[in-house]
């Protein structure tokens, strides 16, 4: 009997199965998160798996550092009348993918999860004035 497992992309360093879904995020790096400024400044999911996420990061926005944690919440669709949730993760930046090019991607491995409803959201700041994290704060 031969078993083939299905092929990789060369660059997918994941082990598990990815999902692809376009949410929009917001990101952080304590109590407080970014909001989108325009429709064109959304920070866009490209894919999740059970332990990662990979982000499509906004030109210009300085790049934060492999290593350094970051919050994401990730707004999920909301069903008719029901209040809308976001699924508020703890991350790890493991990777940048195109860090030169004007589209680069942040691969992020998932730490733990938490889902909270819309009205419970923390204090929103613009992401471009957020000074990029750093493994060397606390």
């Amino acid at each position: 009997m031969n078993c083939r497992m299905p092929s990789r992309r060369a660059d997918d360093r994941r082990i598990k199965s990815r999902l692809d879904l376009q949410l929009i995020c917001r990101v952080g790096a304590g109590q407080v998160v970014s909001t989108p400024l325009t429709p064109a400044s959304v920070l866009l999911s490209e894919n999740f798996s059970r332990a990662g996420i990979l982000l499509r990061w906004l030109p210009g926005i300085p790049l934060p550092e492999i290593g350094s944690s970051l919050i994401v919440e990730v707004e999920l669709p909301a069903a008719s009348g029901r209040i809308p949730k976001v699924m508020r993760c703890n991350t790890e930046i493991v990777r940048i993918q195109g860090a030169g090019s004007s589209q680069p991607k942040i691969a992020l491995t998932i730490e733990k999860i938490r889902f909270e409803s819309r009205r419970h959201l923390v204090p929103v700041s613009e992401l471009r004035k957020m000074t990029p994290p750093s493994p060397h704060l606390h």
